[in-house]
């Protein structure tokens, strides 16, 4: 057997250590630094935002401190005079004379021993007012303020509302006399004045009782309006409550309480509130009832009570698609005597729908300002036409044909 030489096996195993591959130790040391350095930072980063949470929260509650302690402080300076116990006048209190040589209160000079009258002595005679040794500590005040809060008056209640005097006097003028100017009326009535005033109608009887609903009827607002409609069922304050339900109520309510009255002298005021508020809602609603044969009369009739009516909503509807609303209308203004409303009201006759309807409430209408329009429309060949056409409807209006 050969035997094997020995630099044969170094060479071997040189070229064998050469060929094989070695894990990479420079990698997992690389590895390691980076996940220690991450690690480093993820736990500064808590660390900071822990901090960071608990200096907001330390100066979150120094502010709310320092509120607290301004307003208390506050508080007590406000309530310091209410807070000090004052003795009563007729027992004058018994002061310790000082034990030290120089006395901490100023002495009091003694009250003279003969008078006249004694209840007039102890009148006149002031109440000793003792000093206190310091001024109160925070916490003391603090204590103080909690306890005794000083009497607050309301903004403007003397020169405001509705007082107890004044609502007495109203209930009593009212009960006589149902027309007091608004001037007399006050104003800004607060809730709890509008509910006393209520409790007043529902428990008081008689005069008292209508004068108190009239004065609610006048001043109450919207909170009211169940009151109101209870008060309305009443026959005694029905009349009362009817004002009120006029001037609160919307318009859909105000004409279902024309559709329920039977008295027509409530029933006329009630028409012209749906033609004085001039919105197209409400002057629709009352030419509802003008086209009516059974409140025709009371609705032309309150035409009347407005003191400005609505022209150029009433223009609106004479230019209506429909003619019986175009009717309507022009009966309605053929009760306006304005001058400025009826010159503005043939102004419009330049337009062609709602012409003859205009001419037609001119022909109707009985002031002198109408009847010089109606004449200076004839003598205007591009209305002649027209008002030959007026002047016909018209004649069917008052003869309607026999058929």
């Amino acid at each position: 057997m050969d035997a094997r030489n020995p630099e044969d096996d170094d060479l071997a195993l040189t070229r064998l250590l050469r060929e094989a591959r070695w894990h990479d130790a420079n990698a997992d040391a690389d590895r390691l630094a980076r996940l220690h350095r991450r690690w480093t930072e993820l736990r500064r980063t808590r660390h900071r935002a822990r901090w960071m949470y608990a200096t907001a929260a330390i100066a979150a509650g120094l502010v709310i401190g320092t509120g607290a302690v301004t307003w208390l402080t506050a508080r007590a300076r406000d309530g310091a005079a209410v807070a000090r116990p004052e003795p009563s006048p007729a027992v004058a209190p018994e002061i310790a004379r000082p034990r030290s040589t120089e006395p901490k209160t100023r002495p009091v000079a003694p009250e003279p021993m003969l008078a006249e009258d004694p209840a007039a002595t102890r009148q006149e005679q002031a109440p000793a007012v003792v000093t206190a040794g310091r001024p109160p500590s925070l916490y003391e005040r603090t204590l103080m303020a909690g306890r005794v809060r000083p009497k607050r008056q309301k903004a403007g209640s003397a020169a405001r509302g509705l007082n107890d005097d004044k609502r007495e006097q109203l209930i009593l003028a009212m009960a006589d006399d149902a027309e007091v100017p608004d001037s007399a009326l006050p104003t800004g009535v607060t809730r709890r004045q509008e509910q006393s005033l209520a409790t007043i109608v529902r428990q008081s009887a008689g005069e008292r009782r209508i004068g108190a609903a009239r004065l609610l009827s006048r001043v109450a607002t919207a909170r009211s309006l169940p009151v109101l409609a209870r008060l309305s069922d009443d026959p005694e304050t029905h009349e009362a409550a009817i004002a009120g339900l006029a001037r609160l109520a919307d318009a859909g309510h105000v004409a279902q309480l024309v559709d329920a009255e039977q008295d027509a002298n409530l029933r006329r005021p009630l028409l012209a509130t749906l033609l004085e508020r001039g919105t197209e809602e409400s002057v629709g609603l009352y030419l509802d009832f003008v086209r009516r044969e059974e409140t025709n009369g009371d609705a032309l009739d309150a035409v009347g009570l407005v003191a400005a009516p609505p022209t150029d909503a009433l223009i609106g509807f004479l230019r209506s698609s429909q003619s019986t609303t175009r009717e309507a209308a022009a009966e309605a203004v053929a009760r306006i005597t304005e001058p400025d409303a009826l010159e503005r009201i043939a102004a419009s006759t330049v337009g062609g729908v709602g012409r003859q309807e205009v001419l037609l409430a001119l022909l109707m209408n009985p002031s002198p300002q109408a009847a010089r329009l109606v004449q200076q429309a004839r003598q205007d060949l591009y209305l002649l036409a027209a008002v030959q056409a007026a002047e016909h409807h018209l004649h069917e209006l008052i003869d309607p044909p026999r058929r």
